[in-house]
């Protein structure tokens, strides 16, 4: 029960509200900011999956606190945003799962009914639930809740849900929701901390204390108060006010004062909610939301797959269908850490989110890179990706999207994959190979990097020719304008080689000899030694010569002996030894 002197004090405080509500002007004057084109880039630095980032009401300390916590734009009054308090992101309070919202604002200047306080048949309902709701749109329409919630005596007390006793003086019960959409908060509402409000204390007759947390802006020039859809005890003609400073109060239902509407959101409806102004999780954030569009759909082109064109990069061919596939400017990716749910009701983490690369189109082609700390073997797994068709708008205004649908990983085993130049192998397990590999028959070698390499390779003391597509080279091999020989494990061979029953000579750096001697034995033009003799360097009194056992001598000629070039005169002997 309130004691004799706060029924005193509360007394003087309703004659001197009464008063000042019946001062206030009736024409309404509608004002608020243009709304401005999209300047925020929608990724997973700013955006949060459901509702599930966004900060709840803070425990007001005392009466000079103001509202804080998170604030939501959900659709425009006479062209311009409404800026929603987030009373809380999440709860199922009104049947289902939703974010209740209270507007920030006092939008309108309006009577609560000409002849009654009866929530459930007031001209206020009505307006709220039929011309003010049509100003939103269809989806916005849609996510909108049907909020049910049964009425019951109200309890006294401090803790959050009860009001402070002296409210019992002027009201008795939390008025009913019955599938209202749009709907005025309770007395009770305004006295609960885990909404952000409550008064602690009794107001003073003196001086009608200002409560700020409960206090709201103003779109009209007119009073500040607003109405609440609880009734005044004892005056069929009197509904709830939260008056001009910000306490809970009463007033005549005929009188125009202000209209801060309240609604729930359900929360299968609500994709993203993105910070347009401070962070995500911050208290005083703004986001703005990302609605489900049942008309908007996003699927990959019918008989075509993702595909991996490099390195964790994947190319993605979607097309976007539906009534409202017109409206769609953006194909984004989305990778989740659990599977994907209405409502992210197993509190799914962002990993990544970004639009596709690419130029978009209804029907296209798009990429994304696979972040570093993901594996591709996680894929559907550990981590789940899904693409997205989004319409974005202002980032005061609501976005829509398609509903997200996963897309299965792209081949990545034993798949050749390309870098910018590079070139490397994944082998069976999805991993980069290294050193060398045979793949389809052929060897290749990668360094430790899983760089495909080309062209001659040492390992040890002994040299590989790799082609142009990294192949090894076995057997003969013309590499500029000389020959070299390979054997099957693909080592160059160099000295005498037995090839095909014909001996040849390779040179210290691969290559084949050809019409010279080498250890006395000529080679022809093809490199093979057919013939016989063998010669050597002879000397006398009078020089040097080159002759072999059969009585042949060089004369009259330039002779390459051992990879050297020796001029020999008519007489046989070396001019240049």
């Amino acid at each position: 029960m309130v004691n004799g002197k706060v029924k005193q004090i509360a007394r003087k405080i309703t004659a001197g509200i009464l008063t000042a509500a019946m001062c206030v002007a009736f024409i309404p004057k509608i004002i608020g900011n243009d709304v401005v084109s999209a300047a925020i880039t929608k990724n997973q630095s700013n955006t949060c999956l459901g509702t599930s980032g966004l900060a709840s009401p803070v425990v007001p300390k005392n009466k000079d606190a103001a509202w804080s916590g998170s604030f939501v734009y959900f659709g425009k009054y006479d062209s311009n945003p409404i800026r929603f308090r987030v009373l809380a992101p999440v709860t199922t309070a009104f049947g289902g799962t939703t974010m209740f919202l209270d507007s920030d604002e006092s939008l309108c200047y309006k009577r609560y009914d000409d002849d009654s306080n009866v929530w459930a048949n007031s001209e206020i309902k009505s307006y709220l639930n039929g011309d003010f709701l049509k100003s939103f749109t269809s989806s916005e329409q849609a996510a909108i809740a049907k909020s049910t919630k049964k009425g019951h005596a109200l309890e006294v007390g401090t803790a959050a849900g009860k009001v402070p006793d002296w409210i019992e003086i002027y009201f008795s019960n939390y008025i009913a929701l019955n599938g209202e959409k749009i709907f005025l908060l309770d007395v009770e509402d305004v006295c609960n901390t885990n909404y952000g409000y409550r008064d602690f204390g009794y107001p003073d007759a003196g001086d009608f204390y200002t409560v700020n947390r409960q206090k709201k802006n103003v779109r009209h020039t007119d009073t500040p108060s607003w109405w609440l859809r609880s009734p005044a005890n004892g005056n069929p003609n009197s509904p709830g006010s939260v008056y001009l400073k910000g306490f809970p109060s009463q007033g005549y239902g005929i009188q125009t004062i202000g209209v801060a509407p309240a609604l729930n959101v359900n929360a299968k409806s609500v994709i993203f909610s993105t910070a347009i102004s401070g962070k995500v999780g911050a208290v005083n954030s703004e986001y703005k939301l990302t609605l489900k569009d049942s008309n908007l759909n996003i699927a990959v082109q019918s008989g075509q797959k993702t595909k991996l064109i490099g390195e964790k990069k994947i190319s993605v061919p979607y097309t976007i269908t539906g009534s409202d596939a017109g409206n769609a400017n953006r194909a984004s990716v989305l990778i989740l850490d659990k599977a994907y749910t209405e409502g992210n009701t197993n509190s799914a983490k962002i990993l990544y989110y970004g639009a596709l690369s690419g130029t978009f189109g209804k029907t296209s082609t798009g990429s994304f890179t696979l972040p570093s700390s993901l594996d591709m073997n996680g894929w559907g797994s550990k981590y789940h990706v899904y693409i997205i068709a989004e319409d974005i708008n202002g980032d005061m205004e609501t976005d829509y999207a398609s509903a997200p649908v996963e897309i299965s990983a792209p081949q990545y085993k034993n798949i050749w994959l390309q870098d910018g130049n590079v070139w490397r192998y994944y082998n069976s397990n999805g991993v980069k190979v290294t050193g060398w590999n045979k793949i389809d028959g052929a060897w290749y070698l990668f360094n430790s990097n899983g760089d495909m390499l080309k062209g001659w390779q040492k390992e040890g003391s002994v040299w590989y020719y790799l082609g142009d597509n990294g192949s090894m080279r076995t057997g003969w091999q013309k590499i500029g304008s000389a020959w070299y020989y390979f054997g099957d494990s693909g080592v160059m061979r160099i000295g005498w080689q037995q090839i095909g029953g014909v001996y040849y000579f390779f040179k210290s750096n691969g290559s084949m000899a050809a019409n010279e001697y080498c250890d006395g034995y000529w080679l022809d033009a093809n490199g093979a030694w057919t013939y016989k003799y063998k010669a050597s360097w002879k000397h006398d009194a009078k020089g040097w010569w080159y002759g072999d056992d059969s009585g042949w001598y060089a004369k009259n000629r330039t002779l390459k002996i051992d990879g050297k070039n020796y001029n020999f005169n008519a007489s046989g002997y070396c001019t240049n030894p």
